[in-house]
C-alpha cells in the first residue's frame, strides 16, 4: 500500500477503471443485437416482436447492472487496498475516499452546507457530470445557477437544513428543476429509446 493524494488518486482511479467502463459500455450496446438475432426466426407479428425484444433487452441490461455493481465493488475495494488516499481537497480521509469514487461530492457538499461561497467555476465544473442528452437540449449552467440561488435563500433561512450523514452529499447533490420540453427531450434520446426505433427498424422496416 502507498500514500497518495485524493485528486491524484481520481486521476488514477479514473484511469486504471476506464478500460472497464468502455467495455461495459460496448457490451450494453452488443446486447442490443441479442433480441435481434433471437427473435428473428420467429413469425410472430413485427410490432410483437419489437415488444419482445424490448422486454428482454431489459432483462439483460440488469443482469449486465448487476455483474457491474459487482465489478465495480471488486475494483474500488482492490483500488483502495493498494492506495492509501490523503485528503488534499478533501477535509478527512473518509471524504477523500468518497471524492476518488464520486467526483460530484466535494461540489454536493458545498452546495448544501456553504452555498454563500459557490462560484461560477463550480458551476462550470458540475456541468460536466451531466449526459450529451443534458447538455445538448438543456441550459444546465442556468439550471445549476437557479439550484444554488434557491439553496442559498434555504441557507439564510435555515442554515441547519442538509446537516446530514455525508452519504447524502453522495447521493442526492442538486435538485434541478426539469420542464416538460427538457424530460421529453432527454427520454427521447435515451438509451431505451433509440434502442426502440433499432428494434421497430430491424423488425419492421429490414424485412422489406
Amino acid at each position: 500500500m502507498f500514500g497518495m493524494l485524493d485528486y491524484r488518486a481520481r486521476k488514477l482511479f479514473v484511469l486504471l477503471g476506464f478500460p472497464i467502463y468502455l467495455f461495459f459500455f460496448v457490451l450494453q450496446w452488443f446486447c442490443v443485437l441479442i433480441p435481434i438475432g433471437v427473435l428473428s426466426d420467429y413469425s410472430w407479428h413485427p410490432l410483437l416482436k419489437v415488444l419482445a425484444a424490448v422486454v428482454f433487452l431489459q432483462i439483460l441490461w440488469a443482469f449486465l447492472a448487476l455483474i457491474g455493481k459487482g465489478v465495480d465493488k471488486f475494483f474500488s475495494s482492490a483500488f483502495f487496498w493498494v492506495v492509501d488516499v490523503e485528503p488534499s481537497l478533501a477535509e478527512t480521509k473518509e471524504e477523500a475516499a468518497y471524492y476518488v469514487q464520486y467526483p460530484r461530492f466535494l461540489l454536493n457538499k458545498k452546495f448544501a452546507l456553504t452555498p454563500l461561497e459557490w462560484t461560477n467555476e463550480d458551476t462550470l465544473h458540475y456541468a460536466k457530470f451531466y449526459s450529451w442528452q443534458v447538455k445538448a437540449f438543456v441550459d444546465i449552467k442556468s439550471k445549476i445557477n437557479e439550484a444554488i440561488e434557491q439553496r442559498r435563500v434555504q441557507f439564510q433561512e435555515c442554515p441547519d437544513m442538509y446537516d446530514y450523514d455525508q452519504k447524502y452529499y453522495v447521493q442526492d447533490g442538486l435538485v434541478l428543476d426539469w420542464s416538460g420540453r427538457d424530460a421529453f427531450l432527454m427520454i427521447l434520446f435515451s438509451k431505451d429509446c433509440l434502442a426502440l426505433v433499432f428494434f421497430i427498424y430491424a423488425f419492421v422496416y429490414w424485412p422489406k
